[in-house]
């Protein structure tokens, strides 16, 4: 895989483009000339924080792919967005790179709104009452504080939308939840622009998935064809230290959060 990934997508009116990124001073290399019109969103797990044990680390997602991709298979597909928050429900979290809140400090004193935008879920699940509260405290627990940064403060509920498990999408502190797979992160991202008005003249996006990056960026051009997209790919949790582990210990945990899942509504 090529140290960049250029895609340009070009129309009279803006520009979009996809780059692959492997750390924390290539993203700030992409931030030098935003400015308070510009707004920097930011996916969560894998590119902010991720769990504090090995299995459910990138490093060693990706060093045993192979394991991870049977046992999600092995789940309905239903309850996959179960599994993936109990990868990391029964964990503290930790950063991907230390320098992080530094950088989100930097963007609050250069005055660019920015907000997080993740496909976790929403409601509650066990011993969290609310999902999405667990997730901001995360984030805080790590000095990454997106209730500083963000452009609008108020909660919102996007009923709106399509609910998983009876619960909705939602915005809190900054932090705007689809609530799993079911709605794309750029469905919800133009409900939530839509909703609050919001006009930013140009977004960069950050995420580890390329296709969400893709989902934001033709969600986007179909709502505003004016906002300039910068997608950054971000592969810097391949690179975030992490304590070894053995594959006999990679399926054990997975197999375990799996089994939880299947026993969750």
């Amino acid at each position: 895989m090529g140290r960049f990934l250029l895609i340009f997508l070009l129309c009279s009116s803006c520009w979009a483009q996809i780059v692959q990124v492997h750390s924390l001073e290539e993203i700030k290399e992409h931030y030098q000339t935003a400015d308070s019109s510009t707004y920097g969103i930011f996916d969560i797990d894998m590119v902010l924080i991720q769990p504090d044990t090995p299995a459910f680390k990138m490093a060693n997602i990706e060093r045993f792919l192979p394991i991870a991709k049977r046992v999600i298979a092995s789940v309905p597909p239903e309850k996959r967005d179960i599994l993936y928050t109990l990868t990391s429900l029964h964990y503290e979290a930790v950063l991907v790179d230390e320098n992080t809140p530094r950088f989100f400090e930097e963007l609050q004193r250069r005055g660019i709104p920015s907000f997080a935008l993740t496909a976790s879920m929403t409601g509650s699940l066990l011993h969290e009452p609310c999902l999405a509260t667990w997730k901001c405290n995360h984030l805080r627990s790590q000095g990454i504080f997106f209730e500083k940064l963000t452009p609008f403060q108020s909660p919102i509920t996007f009923k709106e939308l399509p609910s998983y498990r009876d619960f909705y999408p939602q915005f809190l502190d900054g932090v705007l939840i689809t609530n799993g797979g079911l709605c794309s992160k750029g469905k919800v991202l133009v409900s939530f622009l839509k909703k609050t008005g919001l006009s930013p003249s140009a977004v960069i996006f950050t995420d580890d998935k390329e296709g969400n990056i893709v989902s934001v960026e033709q969600a986007l051009l179909e709502y505003d064809p004016s906002i300039e997209f910068l997608g950054l790919h971000y592969l810097g949790g391949l690179y975030s230290p992490t304590e070894p582990i053995t594959a006999e210990e990679f399926t054990k945990c997975w197999e375990a959060v799996a089994a939880q899942a299947m026993l969750l509504e």
